[in-house]
């Protein structure tokens, strides 16, 4: 199963700059509402939100809870080489 994991992450010490990430996952567990993952991107582990399954592509959204950058940045570019780094990628800034 495809497991696409979004956020939305604050890149500044306020909620006005941010963007939404994504990463694709090949797993067959299925993530539930309030389990807790742990990736590279984030310091501490993170809060599934929401889930959507469809059977018919073989595939699952997982949304985590907002949270902020680990480090401040002063614009979008600078958090897009970071995201990308950890092989994320930026949906909406």
């Amino acid at each position: 199963m495809t497991i696409t994991l979004i956020q939305r992450m604050n890149f500044n010490d306020t909620k006005e700059h941010w963007a939404m990430v994504q990463k694709e996952y090949t797993s067959n567990i299925i993530p539930h509402v309030n389990d807790k993952i742990e990736y590279g991107l984030s310091r501490d582990a993170q809060s599934i939100t929401e889930v959507l399954l469809c059977y018919d592509n073989d595939s699952c959204s997982v949304w985590l809870e907002e949270c902020m950058s680990p480090y401040p940045y002063s614009n979008c570019d600078e958090l897009k080489k970071m995201v990308e780094s950890y092989s994320w990628k930026i949906i909406i800034a």
